[in-house]
Formats: C-alpha cells, structure tokens, sequence
C-alpha cells in the first residue's frame, strides 16, 4: 500500500510536469509568428521591414536565414550575410540572391502581446503550484 506522503509527493510531481508543459505550449503560441510574403511584395515589403529576422527559400530548394539588419535589398537583389540552412545543419553564407529566384520569403515577428500573456501565464501557473503544494502539505500534516 502506498503512503499518503508518496502519493502527495507524486501528485506534485504531477503538477510540476503539468505546469512546465503548459507554459512550454503557451510560449509555442504567443510569443512569434511566421509571416509569410508573396513573390509580388518581397521587395516592398523587405525595403520597408528590414529590421525583421527572415528565412528565403529559392527556386533551387535552397533556404537562406538572416538575422535582422543582416540583410539589404539593393536593385532587384537581396545582399546579406546569413547562414545557408540544410537538414540539421548550416553553413555561414555571404552574398546575393536575386529576387527573381526567391519563391518564399518567411518573416519571424516578434508578438509583444502575446509575450506579456505569456508572463503572465507563467506567474499564476507557478503561484497556483506553490499555493496548491503548501495546502497540500498542511492537509497531510
């Protein structure tokens, strides 16, 4: 037969796993976003957004990251200095990609909104757990 000090000790178990997967799911969903831009807006919209992380996708299934202000669009041309991303693995990358070769171009925004939540949502999930541990603890004392 099992003790209620164990049992109380694997229910918090329990709980702190609970917990950690649900702040783990809401700062899957809240804090950033993929944007992604069609081939008529990528000069536009990387002249007006060049501060934003981006990944580019070529006509020869090639992908290409560049951090933020790594990156300019000069004529009909994209130059940066970024990586060259492969399955699990990338290579350092400098150089141009002409705009006509890009087929996809995602952009990692940030969601300030979505982070506060985020926060927040960590902050109560960790004063709940203290709250329902000490309660627990003085019910079995």
């Amino acid at each position: 037969m099992i003790s209620i000090e164990k049992f109380l000790n694997m229910t918090l178990i329990k709980k702190y796993i609970c917990a950690i997967l649900t702040v783990s799911f809401f700062h899957y969903t809240g804090c950033y976003s993929h944007q992604q831009i069609q081939r008529s807006d990528v000069k536009t919209y990387l002249d007006e957004n060049a501060k934003e992380e981006i990944t580019i996708r070529t006509t020869d299934f090639k992908e290409y990251h560049f951090d933020r202000l790594m990156y300019a669009v000069r004529n009909d041309t994209v130059l940066g200095t970024g990586e060259l991303l492969f399955f699990n693995s990338s290579v350092p990358f400098q150089g141009k990609i002409a705009l006509d070769d890009i087929v996809e171009i995602r952009v990692k925004e940030t969601d300030a909104l979505g982070s506060i939540f985020t926060a927040i949502g960590i902050l109560t999930i960790g004063v709940l757990t203290a709250v329902i541990a000490s309660v627990a603890v003085e019910t079995s004392n």
